[in-house]
């Protein structure tokens, strides 16, 4: 990830306390001979108290879908002891704390609806992991959130977005640098990408702190619902490090590109190596080319008509034009790169160009 967002608090960071609550007070405290009461269950939380009952008026699938799994798992978690409750604790709070799982990602092993499911088998658990799935899908979905129950108590989500992309004004995307991003200036918006994937993790499928907008391409093209705690085209299965959306610090990616030929009008992908520093995040560089395909990406940005081949057309025609040194006009554009190096791709466009002075192509 190219640089970081800020974190924008949100009165839709309310949904997620409902979760809490549900989850710790109601959930974990169910007992077997405890009725499903719900004015004396949800009494500690009168918004969301509130927001069931309006919901249980409404027959649609976005309201079924919360208040039948709720109820459901109210009574499958009575079945629970202790010690299988906890289980669920250490599940929940590890799912929601994305910072531990992206930095300490190697030495964690958060609930999955697999890891989930091989705890609690089908045969002795019946319906656990379908009605978690439900539920916990069901919050992020359009059907739920546009019932006006719950936008009264949590707000919308291109609310968020509009204040989310005013306090993150970059306009560029950070997990590629390659694609603008639609601004608060707009009338649509990006869609938020689940970091961790809500098909594959219950618990934080409306923390805000997992959900994070992308380009098109970086979200419907190459991530997916890839995981970034585990490659699964490792047939180990080895946990690993991702960057983390939200970090406090920017990151310190460098980027070194080898141009391999002088034939810069006939440049293949083949023709470009690339690598990426420094190597004390060595583990995220990995994960991160792995979930957005970034190597093959900035290589065929290299070798497009629109990208490397105009750099290197703007090099040889306006340094003549200006009577300069294509050097000192490439050391221009490393200025240019240096004062804000995600307008325009200057960041690749630098490195490309350094790449091919490195080649000679200057001489």
């Amino acid at each position: 990830m190219l640089f970081p967002y800020q974190f924008l608090a949100h009165p839709m960071d309310r949904m997620q306390e409902f979760v809490r609550f549900i989850f710790d007070e109601v959930w974990c405290e169910a007992v077997p001979g405890m009725n499903y009461v719900v004015e004396t269950l949800f009494a500690a939380e009168p918004d969301l108290l509130n927001m069931i009952t309006e919901l249980d008026t409404q027959e649609v699938s976005g309201a079924d879908n919360f208040l039948k799994p709720l109820h459901a798992l109210f009574e499958k978690f009575k079945g629970l002891n202790q010690e299988q409750k906890q289980q669920f604790k250490d599940w929940f709070a590890l799912n929601n704390d994305i910072q531990r799982l992206c930095e300490h990602g190697d030495q964690c092993q958060p609930g999955t609806y697999e890891v989930i499911k091989q705890a609690f088998p089908e045969e002795h658990f019946p319906g656990l992991v379908t009605e978690l799935k439900r539920f916990y899908k069901n919050l992020y979905s359009a059907d739920f959130l546009k019932l006006a129950s719950v936008k009264s108590k949590i707000g919308v989500i291109d609310d968020h977005n509009h204040k989310f992309v005013t306090l993150n004004h970059r306009d560029v995307c950070p997990f590629c640098g390659l694609s603008g991003m639609l601004n608060r200036y707009e009338n649509k918006r990006e869609a938020y990408d689940h970091y961790f994937p809500k098909d594959k993790y219950p618990f934080n499928s409306i923390n805000f702190y997992n959900l994070v907008p992308a380009c098109h391409h970086c979200n419907s093209s190459y991530k997916l619902a890839k995981d970034p705690h585990i490659d699964t085209k490792d047939p180990l299965n080895i946990p690993r490090k991702v960057f983390y959306p939200f970090r406090d610090n920017q990151n310190s990616i460098e980027l070194q590109v080898t141009v391999k030929q002088a034939d810069w009008e006939n440049l293949e992908r083949d023709d470009i190596e690339l690598m990426l520093g420094p190597d004390v995040v060595a583990d995220e560089l990995k994960t991160w080319n792995d979930l957005y395909g970034i190597a093959d990406r900035y290589k065929a940005e290299c070798c497009s008509t629109g990208s490397g081949k105009a750099w290197l057309t703007e090099v040889f025609e306006r340094a003549d034009k200006l009577k300069m040194s294509r050097q000192h006009y490439v050391e221009t554009i490393e200025l240019d790169s240096d004062l804000d190096p995600y307008v325009d791709k200057r960041f690749l466009k630098k490195a490309f160009l350094a790449g091919c002075r490195d080649a000679k192509l200057f001489d």
